[in-house]
Parts: structure tokens; sequence; C-alpha cells
């Protein structure tokens, strides 16, 4: 489900709590894309902060009224969609036994994107429209808070698409760089093959997640002394 800006600003009040009944697997696995995620924030600095928000500024340059709603919208979905088959995939890979390729990666990718591409008009109609029944119906659940708050009022509907759209462009972005880092080394990935999926694709969500909340200055980074 997108979650609303309001939610997302109490998991990163709730962030630092620490969980005592954790496995050995999830504390691993959780260590291990902690790790993988400050390495690539690191190598990419503020560009992903910076970049979302020229992105929505853009936006607000080009359009105005009903058409900077209707593209909030939409790449508000785009973005969740991406986000959504990225952490399928990238589970489904670490999963893997085939012998993957950064070919055959990119390939699949390719193939996802567009059916992410392809859902936007279906899911954008039942923000307006509702539906009785369409070939994506299943995941229009994802956005049933985004429905109930299109009727609230403009003001209120267009700030919470705004934060969504720079929340989600950021998901989407970090969880593609996660993938290319599985690409380019896949065996520091192959102790986690026979995690359950469910671990691995929560693990991999919550680790997104934190890491994007840091990029866009939602929570503060306090580094330990030693």
């Amino acid at each position: 489900m997108v979650l609303m800006k309001s939610t997302i600003n109490n998991q990163c009040l709730e962030g630092d709590e620490e969980d005592s009944g954790l496995s050995a697997e999830v504390v691993e696995l959780s260590q291990f894309l902690g790790h993988l995620g400050d390495h690539v924030r690191a190598e990419l600095g503020d560009d992903v902060k910076r970049d979302c928000e020229s992105w929505l500024e853009e936006k607000k340059r080009s359009f105005s009224g009903g058409e900077y709603i209707d593209q909030l919208e939409k790449n508000l979905i785009y973005f969740s969609e991406n986000w959504l088959m990225a952490l399928t995939a990238l589970t489904s890979f670490i999963m893997s036994d085939d012998d993957l390729t950064p070919e055959l990666i990119d390939t699949y990718l390719e193939k996802e994107m567009q059916l992410a591409r392809d859902s936007v008009h279906f899911h954008q109609q039942y923000l307006t429209e509702g539906c009785g029944g369409c070939a994506v119906h299943d995941g229009h659940s994802h956005y049933e808070g985004i429905k109930e708050l299109k009727g609230a009022g403009a003001e209120e509907y267009i700030e919470e698409l705004e934060f969504c759209n720079i929340y989600y462009n950021a998901c989407s972005q970090l969880s593609m760089f996660y993938i290319r880092m599985f690409a380019s080394n896949m065996d520091a990935f192959s102790s986690f093959r026979h995690f359950e999926k469910d671990m691995i694709a929560s693990a991999l969500e919550q680790s997104t997640m934190m890491q994007v909340n840091i990029s866009l200055d939602n929570v503060e980074v306090i580094l330990d002394a030693d």
C-alpha cells in the first residue's frame, strides 16, 4: 500500500526502536542490507534528493490545476509500481538458483517496467471513477488511502501527492541501485539464497525505506562514537 505522509513520519520517529525478538537470520540479512544501503547512499550523495526535488519543481513549472494533479497521480502510481516491481524482482534474484547474468536481469527489468507503465491508466482510473474489475484490479488496494484523500480537498490532496511523489521516486531509484549492486556482485548475496521469501522481501522493503528517509532528510543519522 502507498504509505501516507503521516504514516511515513511516524515510522521515522519510531525507526530507532530495537526488536530483541528478531531471528539471527533477519539480523544477518538486515545488517548486510544496511551496509549495502549505506554504500549506495554514499555513492549517490545528495543526488537522489536533488533529482527528486528538481523533478517536482519542473512539474510545477510545466503544469497547473487539473493537469498538475493528473501528472502527480500518474507519476506516483508509476514510481510506486516500479518500486514494488524492483523489490519483487530482487527478492526473486536473490533466491534464484539459475545462472543469472546482468543482461538477463536487464531484459527482465525492461519487461517489468513496461508492465508498471501499462498499469498506470487502470490505477488512475480507479482513483477517479472506481473500478468494477480490470487487469490490475487486485493492485488497487495499494491506492486506497490516496483515493480516500482525493475527496478531502484539493490543497491537502496536492500536498500529499507531492510528498509521495518525492518519496516513491526515491524508493524507485534506490531499489534499482540495489539491483545494480546485486548484478555486479551476486556472490555477496549467495548466503541468503535459501532464506524465506517473505523475510527477504520485508528486509529489502525496510532497508530501502530507511535509506530513502535518510537520503531525503526525513530522519537524522547519529553516529556512535567509538
